[in-house]
């Protein structure tokens, strides 16, 4: 969208707005005019676990208040009763911008080759030695390609409880935890797949909702082409990564 600089920001302002709001009605399939797409939009926002997406959230309820004010309010003179700071009409083509063309999930995951994978014969020693020093909590395993499941403290709690032991033998290595890694396996977790064009506010949303609905807790999201398990994962997304 280009605008002439000698515009005053008023005229971009209510442009912009008119642009956000039938971008919303389109996006969300909001066909009902009687309510404000904006409000729509600000609500979903101010919902998000994202900080940035909050404060966008803060500012469509003040353009939306501000553009009413334009619109219902005679000028005086000739001239308008207020003038848009620029601050507005740069949160409004941020807002458009999220409509029109919204992040995708795999944009925030950690990449495959950035991923701390490791393989059946791995030993037990060295994945809680890398785990404790780098503070991860899910090790994905992968197996000549193929992914087996995720390791992590509650597999290791599940193995023990399943032994009835607190001993661990020193040469154990990830194969012995074989019946605990499935994804399906964990009690009290839970991993999915998404595909490769997944948006971020859906995975936002799996991640706030699923103890909800679910009764887990999801501990990771893994991206792959087709969001199928069987195919290479391109990156996998944490919960502290959407703060």
């Amino acid at each position: 969208m280009r605008y002439n600089a000698l515009m005053s920001n008023n005229p971009r302002f209510l442009d912009l707005f008119n642009h956000l709001d039938e971008s919303c009605r389109e996006r969300y399939h909001l066909e009902d005019r009687t309510s404000s797409a904006i409000s729509f939009l600000s609500a979903k926002l101010a919902h998000s676990s994202s900080k940035k997406d909050n404060d966008l959230a803060e500012a469509l309820d003040a353009i939306r208040q501000l553009r009413n004010t334009l619109v219902h309010v005679e000028k005086v003179d000739g001239e308008e009763l207020a003038e848009v700071n620029p601050k507005l009409l740069t949160a409004l083509e941020e807002a458009i911008r999220y409509v029109e063309n919204p992040p995708k999930g795999l944009e925030y995951a950690i990449p495959l080759n950035h991923l701390f994978v490791v393989g059946l014969n791995e030993t037990l020693s060295n994945v809680l030695k890398v785990m404790m020093a780098r503070g991860f909590s899910h090790v994905p395993v992968i197996e000549n390609g193929t992914f087996i499941g995720v390791f992590s403290e509650e597999v290791l709690t599940s193995y023990l409880m399943e032994k009835g032991t607190l001993n661990l033998a020193a040469d154990l290595k990830m194969k012995d935890f074989l019946a605990f890694l499935p994804i399906e396996k964990h009690p009290n977790e839970r991993y999915f797949f998404m595909a490769r064009g997944a948006l971020l506010e859906d995975a936002r949303e799996a991640f706030s909702k699923s103890k909800e609905k679910t009764g887990k807790r999801l501990a990771m999201i893994f991206f792959s082409e087709h969001g199928n398990s069987h195919e290479t994962i391109l990156g996998a997304l944490v919960p502290s990564a959407l703060i």
